[in-house]
């Protein structure tokens, strides 16, 4: 699955996690989209949530963060307890990335490292770049640098010292151990089959292991095999399974929202650009349509992204097909046929907003590739001036 990520999102977990989100606790579906205020407890298992910049962050077992802010100039998180693991991509001019405990604050501009707080004492490890820790009780900073560890109390400062980076367990890389615990799972039934294929799927696609792969089709088709007695669990996967279609359908909606907006920019760009080769002013023509140039790099990609929901409509409508089949054979008082009922009614909703996004994507691409046509218009004019 690609996803057009535009704050934070859950891009992969493995065993109990939950996610509190629109005010109650729930398990996640791989991929959803964290908010403001929105929190993150692993039991047990870890988690791996991703920026829109590509900045990753692991959470570890027995770790509870929230999400104090997704996007913007400073992206913070919160760590109430546990440890995390974050590579931040470089960031430029007025950016921030800061995890916070409830006695230190961890801020950095593009690097590699841990923090962990275990109810009294924060530890934060720097693997790679330097990370600005505020004592918030104090008031006191400390630059610590690469291969530093520093361990704070709420008052007292107990020690810096450094280490070996080889040393650390890499609890969080992702490893075929995590990849065997999902399997084993899938095969003692223990779960929701369709999220933990999903889980095994993905940790497949990172590990890249061969066997691996032939272990988890084999599954698929173990596991997917339909008949009276699997019905019911069917029906628990094709609900969520609609909750990913309904979150990719909300990412596809956001996107298309935000190409929208920049389309509209640059047609007012170009109208301007129009004006100024008009008086001949050339440099000032030229300023304004490389800018254009630079948008419509970024545009193409986030396009091409947003094409999958061509795909996810086909998708739905062949679930919406096979659960009209089950209702149509299952008896009319049977709990089964009512599950099935409702779940048709959610999947027919669903097919409209896809159908609604895929007309609205099929609209901005064509505006799109005629501000393109009237960028190499206007650029034309500009050979030899």
């Amino acid at each position: 699955m690609l996803l057009t990520i535009l704050g934070v999102v859950l891009t992969l977990f493995t065993g109990d996690t939950k996610v509190f989100s629109g005010g109650k606790w729930g398990i996640p579906v791989l991929g959803i989209e964290l908010k403001k205020g929105d929190s993150i407890l692993v039991n047990d298992g870890k988690a791996e949530i991703k920026f829109d910049d590509s900045s990753t962050v692991m959470i570890n077992k027995n770790t509870k963060i929230g999400i104090t802010a997704p996007s913007g100039k400073i992206r913070k998180l919160f760590l109430k307890v546990g440890s995390i693991w974050a590579k931040v991509k470089k960031l430029f001019g007025g950016e921030g990335f800061e995890i916070e405990t409830p006695i230190v604050v961890a801020g950095v501009r593009g690097t590699e490292f841990l923090v962990s707080f275990n109810g009294s004492e924060a530890q934060t490890d720097v693997i790679d770049g330097e990370v600005s820790v505020d004592q918030k009780e104090t008031g006191k900073k400390f630059v610590i640098k690469p291969m530093q560890r520093i361990l704070l109390r709420r008052k007292v400062l107990r020690r810096i010292e450094r280490f070996d980076p080889a040393k650390l367990k890499k609890w969080y890389m992702w490893s075929k151990i995590d990849a065997d615990r999902v399997i084993d799972r899938i095969n003692k039934n223990q779960g929701n089959i369709d999220l933990l294929l999903d889980q095994a799927d993905y940790l497949q696609r990172r590990l890249k292991i061969k066997e691996l792969k032939m272990r988890i089709e084999k599954l698929r088709k173990e596991k997917g095999a339909l008949n009276e007695n699997v019905k019911k669990g069917l029906m628990d996967r094709l609900r969520y399974r609609l909750k990913k279609y309904n979150f990719e359908i909300r990412t596809v909606d956001s996107g298309l929202s935000r190409v929208d907006g920049n389309l509209s920019k640059m047609r007012l760009q170009l109208i301007k650009a129009k004006e100024l080769l008009n008086e001949k002013k050339y440099i000032d023509a030229k300023r304004v349509i490389y800018s254009v140039e630079k948008e419509t790099a970024g545009i193409n990609i986030l396009i091409s992204r947003l094409s999958k929901i061509i795909n996810i409509t086909t998708k739905i409508k062949q679930d919406q097909l096979f659960i009209r089949r089950v209702v149509r054979k299952t008896p009319l008082d049977s709990q089964i046929h009512q599950n099935a009922s409702k779940l048709l009614g959610e999947y027919s909703m669903a097919v409209r907003m896809s159908e609604s996004e895929a007309r609205k994507y099929k609209k901005i691409s064509a505006e799109f590739r005629l501000i393109k046509v009237r960028l190499l218009s206007l650029r034309s004019l500009l050979k030899g001036k």
